[in-house]
């Protein structure tokens, strides 16, 4: 295992990450061929105009990290997070609080986007205070040969 500092979405914070590599020995180390049906490298970013105290923001991170993974069915160690609180936004002319959602991964399928709808709109409900209504989220398949890690591409 390697500590690996990740630049998320050019913040100046830094996020200490501990990954695993392919050919490390560990048992929990995970194989880029062992995912390839389920897909691999989800990416979640959660932009909102709610603030969230710095105090418990790597918390919340973390806890969207787990969700993310358990509800794609991902590895959470390939799990990457962006969070974006306090950013200006309008929805319908209001500045009531609102919610832009990225779920991005290679092999994201398609048939089960609806019920992750359901799925983050629920938690960002429970979390944030976000009425589903006021929440719109893109999902993105990701082609293997179009996404790159570790000076490769899947």
């Amino acid at each position: 295992m390697k500590p690996v500092e990740f630049y998320v979405n050019n913040w100046i914070r830094k996020i200490n990450y501990t990954y695993f590599t392919s050919n490390a020995k560990s048992k929990n180390a995970p194989d880029l061929n062992s995912n390839v049906e389920g897909g691999i490298m989800p990416y979640i970013s959660i932009e909102t105009n709610q603030s969230i105290d710095e105090s418990v923001a790597d918390k919340f991170a973390g806890k969207v990290s787990a969700f993310a993974a358990k509800i794609t069915g991902k590895a959470e160690q390939w799990m990457m997070v962006a969070i974006k609180p306090g950013t200006m936004m309008v929805y319908n002319g209001s500045l009531d609080p609102v919610a832009f959602v990225e779920l991005k991964s290679i092999g994201l399928p398609e048939e089960k986007c609806a019920d992750f709808s359901k799925r983050i709109c629920d938690f960002l409900s429970t979390e944030l205070d976000i009425p589903p209504e006021r929440v719109y989220i893109e999902f993105k398949d990701l082609h293997r040969a179009m996404f790159g890690w570790n000076g490769k591409t899947f």
